[in-house]
């Protein structure tokens, strides 16, 4: 009966995540005008935080959303974030994948700093 309860929680918390992850994206890349918001998509990619830390995407995305807020400074924290995550190797062309963006929207990021 226990361990029933606990992988019930589990699944509970993996759709949690799933769906606050498919809401972000929703309110990043939709248009402001049919509804996008990137201040909500924020919300619901830190929500999804909760139970996705290790999730590489959803950091990616929470990246973007900061960057679309201009909150640059918490955008390449979770972007190193990335880059410093230890591999899961089931999820290992996953967590290339995240880490090939995480490296481009560093660069993207130092181009367009300000100069000194």
């Amino acid at each position: 009966m226990r361990g029933s309860f606990a992988s019930k929680v589990i699944d509970w918390c993996l759709r949690f995540c799933r769906l606050a992850f498919v809401l972000g994206l929703l309110d990043l890349k939709a248009p402001k005008i049919v509804g996008g918001d990137p201040q909500r998509a924020v919300a619901e990619f830190e929500k999804g935080l909760q139970f996705g830390k290790a999730n590489a995407f959803l950091r990616l995305h929470l990246a973007e959303a900061y960057q679309a807020v201009g909150r640059d400074s918490d955008a390449q924290q979770q972007l190193n974030f990335i880059l410093s995550m230890t591999p899961d190797p089931n999820y290992l062309p996953e967590l290339k994948e995240a880490e090939a963006a995480a490296r481009q929207m560093l660069v993207i990021g130092k181009q367009n700093a300000p100069s000194s």
